[in-house]
């Protein structure tokens, strides 16, 4: 099935037959929006942001309440050594 479309110009103000705009209207029915099917795919798109929002927020928190631990931890790990200023015996300390 073909179909030919023909673009009217700016100056044409004729619009549609009677006849023409009726036979559409039986072929392809009327002209229509369909608002609940946009409602629907809106509020899941709205669904899957906030999903997203709501887990970068989650890991943010996560990673503020191991933040010291992590910094406490590399502290353990890379102390400066301090010097030595007396002639004791000194225990090298083990890096794990």
């Amino acid at each position: 099935m073909t179909t030919t479309l023909t673009i009217a110009g700016p100056l044409d103000r004729s619009g549609l037959s009677s006849a023409e705009a009726d036979a559409r209207l039986r072929r392809d029915g009327p002209n229509t929006v369909h608002v609940a099917a946009g409602r629907r795919r809106a509020l899941l798109e709205g669904g899957i942001i906030l999903a997203i929002v709501l887990g970068g927020t989650l890991l943010g928190l996560v990673q503020e309440h191991r933040a010291p631990n992590a910094v406490a931890a590399l502290q353990r790990q890379w102390a400066p050594w301090r010097p030595i200023r007396s002639h004791e015996p000194v225990q090298r300390r083990s890096r794990r």
